[in-house]
């Protein structure tokens, strides 16, 4: 599967599979990751993280206490990954 051109996604590899990500926002401001699998367009995982948009955290918008800037990295994103997988992310559901 061909990943669609400007939409702000990222490639990443591990292991011999192909991952995307991008940078997202919820609805109160944390900054996410949405990642999913290139060979199966259905299996997303949303990563949110304890950082605020930046344009949030500065100017008027009050920091919530303990909230810290962060930067996502493709490291950031491998580590997110391999948890996620270790604990059964893209592994079948049982049916009983």
């Amino acid at each position: 599967m061909a990943l669609p051109k400007k939409q702000g996604l990222r490639k990443i590899q591990i292991e011999q599979t192909r991952y995307y990500w991008k940078v997202v926002t919820t609805e109160n401001g944390y900054l996410a990751l949405s990642i999913g699998v290139v060979d199966k367009p259905n299996s997303r995982l949303l990563v949110v993280t304890p950082w605020l948009e930046p344009w949030l955290a500065m100017g008027s918008y009050p920091a919530i206490k303990g909230e810290r800037n962060g930067v996502i990295t493709p490291a950031l994103v491998k580590q997110a990954i391999k948890f996620a997988l270790v604990n059964n992310w893209l592994t079948p559901l049982i049916k009983r």
